[in-house]
């Protein structure tokens, strides 16, 4: 059963779109990052560090992925810069509060790039008509 929900999963990757890559990732470091704060707070340092790695990975991708020439580009640079500084503050100090904020601006942007991406569809298929 796990080779079919890999496969089914790395197709879903392979036809995605830049916007929903982008999403992906985003879900990706907010699960990481929300079992890394479980481990925390179970004094589980090994996963909680693991998943942790995961999710501070997934920001250092989000970061290096920006195209700089676009304004807005700047804005998420100093977010994710950031949060991954909070990140390795966190790890340090092994403070799921800390961990707690990243994932909070993680679902804040997630939830906005994901209404920026419901909006294009809707301009996408309006312009069918």
């Amino acid at each position: 059963m796990n080779n079919v929900y890999q496969s089914y999963n790395n197709v879903s990757v392979m036809t995605a779109s830049p916007g929903e890559l982008t999403l992906m990732l985003y879900n990706g470091a907010i699960r990481f990052l929300k079992q890394s704060k479980a481990a925390m707070e179970k004094h589980e340092s090994q996963p909680a560090r693991e998943f942790l790695n995961k999710g501070q990975a997934i920001v250092l991708e989000l970061m290096a992925t920006l195209n700089m020439d676009i304004a807005i580009a700047q804005e998420l640079y100093q977010q994710y810069d950031f949060m991954n500084r909070h990140l390795l503050q966190a790890s340090i100090k092994r403070e799921p509060s800390t961990v707690q904020d990243v994932i909070e601006l993680l679902e804040e942007l997630r939830d906005a790039w994901n209404g920026v991406l419901k909006a294009t569809r809707g301009q996408a298929v309006g312009m069918g008509n």
